[in-house]
């Protein structure tokens, strides 16, 4: 096996050292598996996307971009959140 630098480095730890960089991997897998369990897609979802991923390479000008979309939101919800008073 060819160990990378990043390998030989870490031989190069101590036992303690090795077993909390072992710990801070473990940790780091368990979070990922979880945000996927967490966020997997159901199959309906992922046909919608795949469906408007289609729309999209067919015609890529049509829609808005994200930035834009959003500060329509925030603007719509800052005036509900405060409306003018009618005199």
């Amino acid at each position: 096996m060819d160990e990378s630098p990043d390998i030989k480095q870490f031989l190069k730890l101590g036992l303690k050292e090795k077993h909390l960089l072992a710990e801070a991997i473990w940790d780091n897998l368990e979070r990922k598996t979880k945000v996927e369990k967490d966020y997997k897609l159901q199959k309906d979802q992922i046909r919608m996307l795949e469906s408007e991923l289609v729309h999209y390479e067919e015609d890529p000008g049509e829609g808005s971009e994200w930035r834009l979309v959003k500060n329509r939101i925030l603007s719509i919800d800052e005036t509900s959140a405060h409306p003018q008073e009618q005199s």
